[in-house]
């Protein structure tokens, strides 16, 4: 009895070992994990090239970057005025930006593979989002597509960095992405 407990403390140690070592190596790769909330994971229309990477401290900020890039969440004569993605951007207010603050993820693919965001992180004063798309094989019709994800930060995590970046990476299965 006592040997059997042995055996599965070592197994329980060695387990415990490996899934640090891959935490670590995450942390070395990409930086320290920030808590986030995905707060809209969808696309955008209408389909342009376009690619933003931001960080929004306040809702003059959102006001600013969405009529800097002819974005339609504030313009009430754009046909996209009420899509889903305007819609959840314009509820935001002063109040939210007390202690929120958001991150924008805007970009443009040829292919519409399913994605999402796998962590936040900061490394080296800079914001890392890490997008994730299915390890395997992936089959879709080609379609131009802009993926478009607001990510809500708390505000004293991120207060002195500006830098937003990107990473992908391939991890899982498409019957994660569901």
């Amino acid at each position: 009895m006592i040997k059997k407990m042995i055996c599965l403390g070592v197994i329980l140690v060695m387990v415990i070992l490996a899934f640090t070592a891959c935490n670590s190596k995450d942390n070395e790769t990409y930086g320290k994990p920030l808590p986030f909330n995905v707060a809209y994971s969808g696309t955008m229309y209408p389909v342009t090239e376009t690619y933003l990477k931001e960080k929004v401290d306040s809702l003059q900020d959102l006001i600013y970057l969405s009529n800097e890039n002819d974005y339609p969440f504030f313009n009430e004569i754009d046909e996209n005025y009420n899509s889903d993605l305007s819609q959840k951007v314009r509820e935001y207010d002063d109040s939210y930006f007390i202690n929120k603050a958001l991150i924008l993820v805007f970009f443009y693919e040829t292919s519409q593979s399913p994605t999402k965001i796998d962590s936040v992180r900061i490394k080296d004063n800079s914001i890392n989002v890490i997008i994730a798309r299915p390890g395997e094989m992936y089959t879709a019709n080609d379609a131009e597509t802009v993926y478009a994800f607001i990510i809500e930060v708390n505000k004293k995590d991120i207060e002195s960095i500006n830098e937003v970046d990107t990473k992908l990476i391939n991890k899982g299965k498409v019957k994660d992405f569901n």
